[in-house]
């Protein structure tokens, strides 16, 4: 018994240190650039306003599904609904929130009716803008990097 185990034992050592070498010549991919769905979009400025980084998805932001869904967080209260398009204009439809009491000086209904606003999307160098109707930037997101 003494004997098989000697035998094993380099046996295995070989097997794992051939394992760590292969490992470190593996390449790993770099990241994939976010797509439009299944992205948390976190809210950067709102009109003319940058918002401050607060680095976590308690901060006001959209996530968008496959299915036509979206969801995402004002500031104080979780909402959601669908999205499409109605009339050659993309809309923000059938949209629901909870009724939480919010601080006075919360962005949330600024933020709800820029989203109420919007007529048109713009995906560019990593943003993902909600515009007016004259195309004008209502709420500016960037995908949220853990």
């Amino acid at each position: 018994m003494k004997d098989r185990f000697a035998i094993r034992r380099p046996f295995g050592l070989a097997i794992m240190f051939s394992l760590l070498v292969a490992q470190g010549c593996v390449s790993v991919e770099p990241q994939k650039e976010a797509t439009f769905t299944n992205t948390v979009w976190s809210l950067k400025q709102l009109g003319v306003d940058p918002i401050p980084d607060a680095g976590s998805t308690t901060e006001p932001h959209l996530i968008f599904l496959d299915d036509g869904r979206v969801s995402g967080y004002g500031g104080c209260n979780r909402f959601s609904g669908r999205y499409g398009t109605v009339d050659d204009s993309f809309r923000f439809l059938e949209m629901a929130a909870t009724k939480r009491a919010c601080a006075g000086d919360s962005i949330e209904p600024s933020f709800l009716a820029a989203m109420k606003a919007t007529m048109a999307l713009r995906f560019e160098d990593g943003n993902l803008s909600l515009l007016d109707d004259q195309g004008r930037p209502l709420a500016v997101f960037r995908a949220f990097e853990s």
